[in-house]
């Protein structure tokens, strides 16, 4: 299993702010993309303008990794926890 490491730019912070609001109202990948750039012609903001279907994907595919990460964390330490999400299930 290998380690990656992920560079945000802090001009991209906003969109990814926004990104993550968007998703988690259950909007589709491609709206978000829509109404991002609806955003960037009202707001003339620089920093939202370049956003595509592959950027959305690509930061919620960074969010998902980091939150497995931090549960990975979680159980790796609690094993009682584990142990109790185990039995659940049977």
């Amino acid at each position: 299993m290998g380690c990656y490491i992920v560079t945000i730019l802090k001009t991209k912070t906003k969109l990814i702010h926004l990104v993550i609001h968007y998703i988690s109202c259950k909007i589709s990948f491609h709206m978000v993309t829509n109404v991002i750039s609806c955003m960037y012609e009202v707001l003339s903001n620089p920093s939202l303008h370049f956003c595509i279907r592959h950027h959305v994907s690509n930061f919620i595919r960074v969010i998902c990794a980091i939150n497995l990460k931090c549960i990975f964390n979680i159980l790796r330490r609690l094993w009682a926890f584990s142990l109790a999400l185990d039995s659940t299930t049977h």
